[in-house]
């Protein structure tokens, strides 16, 4: 997949500076079939976004509960600071030393 921004290159080098295809993939540093394929594109779509289940959503409800449950409950991490169970779940890089 390539950006908008090279898709407006490929483009500009074909339609303006009437390049070959060979031409503009030296030029641009990509592979003669992308070329090929994204010159003849009339207009630039995007990837349709995926959506893909993740390995935790079978016991999301168990782990939303444990959160609400010890929300407020502050725990200590090896260094000595005490980070609240939110935090040490969502942002485990954050700490707030006491």
């Amino acid at each position: 997949m390539i950006s908008y921004e090279l898709w407006c290159q490929i483009r500009d080098c074909r339609d303006r500076q009437h390049m070959t295809l060979g031409q503009i993939a030296t030029a641009l540093h990509l592979h003669h079939q992308t070329v090929a394929t994204w010159a003849s594109v009339l207009h630039y779509e995007a990837r349709k976004k995926v959506v893909r289940s993740s390995l935790l959503d079978p016991f999301k409800g168990q782990v939303t509960r444990l959160l609400d449950t010890h929300r407020s409950v502050p725990s200590k991490s090896s260094s000595g600071c005490v980070r609240p169970a939110m935090v040490a779940v969502t942002r485990p890089s954050r700490t707030m030393c006491a």
